[in-house]
């Protein structure tokens, strides 16, 4: 069975200063989606669909990928602030950005038609979650309604330079996703995890809560319950103009409404990602030094 991954590149990269998916942090300047894609070829992927933004060249993505093209197709999704918006913003939204990851996997809906991974271009995963969730698509197809979360301790997925954005997850004894708040600005001081916005209902997180890295596998009937989602936060959101629409948000929309369940498997993987341009040091010798064919 074919499976497509989906990578998020049309973020705009404020807290990094710059491009954060096309940095160079690999041996010979490789940028970490390369990283991805490797793993998601040897794991049976076929496709790729990049998420960017109207002003990206993307000629450079494909020229990255230029030794796979026999092996993948590559195709480029545009997400601006008026994807699947027209018919239901109000004329008064004066915003100036796109609405967040949930908004730009909606962007790429009608390049989707089979089994998919949603990952973002400046983090990297490791090759195991890759085969794991690419196996378990392939065997739950006939299950649309099912989901595949890869559960990163939090531990493993703090930055040393700066706070970051988790979704953190409440799961069932049984492995399955209960609900999912997204928190941002994550840190850590004396050993207490603090967060800008602790939700109302969980409990204080811990180092090893685990998170959702947005690194998400679904089929292609999770997109009815995106729209869904997305229409309901527009019509919920406190600040149309400031407010994001998260892929984590969506999804405890629809656990709430019984349109989806999520398998989540604990992962061992530590995060290696790019949020501030202090962390580029940090994967640069990462990369350098980790061992042959890893």
């Amino acid at each position: 069975m074919s499976l497509t991954l989906v990578i998020l590149a049309a973020g705009k990269g404020t807290r990094f200063g710059g491009d954060k998916p096309l940095a160079a942090v690999g041996p010979n300047g490789e940028s970490l989606f390369e990283y991805s894609v490797r793993d998601a070829v040897s794991a049976g992927f076929e496709r790729v669909v990049f998420v960017v933004s109207p002003q990206q060249d993307t000629s450079v993505y494909s020229k990255r990928l230029a030794s796979y093209k026999h092996r993948l197709k590559i195709s480029f999704a545009v997400q601006s602030i008026h994807t699947s918006i027209e018919s239901r913003l109000g004329a008064g939204c004066q915003r100036t950005k796109p609405w967040g990851t949930g908004h730009a996997l909606l962007a790429c809906r009608q390049y989707i038609e089979t089994p998919f991974v949603v990952i973002n271009a400046d983090d990297y995963y490791g090759a195991s979650n890759f085969e794991l969730v690419g196996e378990f698509l392939k065997h739950n197809v006939s299950t649309p309604d099912l989901a595949v979360l890869p559960g990163f301790s939090l531990e493993n997925t703090l930055s040393n330079t700066g706070g970051v954005n988790r979704g953190v997850c409440s799961v069932t004894g049984d492995g399955y996703l209960e609900a999912i708040r997204e928190y941002t600005n994550i840190s850590i001081s004396s050993g207490v995890v603090k967060s800008d916005n602790p939700p109302d209902g969980f409990n204080q997180i811990s180092l090893d809560s685990q998170v959702s890295m947005t690194f998400w596998g679904f089929y292609p009937e999770f997109f009815a319950a995106l729209e869904l989602a997305f229409s309901h936060f527009l019509k919920s959101a406190q600040e149309l103009n400031v407010d994001e629409f998260y892929i984590p948000a969506a999804v405890d929309f629809a656990i709430r409404a019984d349109l989806l369940r999520v398998k989540v498997f604990p992962s061992a993987e530590h995060w290696l990602g790019i949020t501030y341009a202090e962390d580029v040091v940090k994967v640069r010798e990462y990369l350098l030094n980790r061992p042959a064919g890893s």
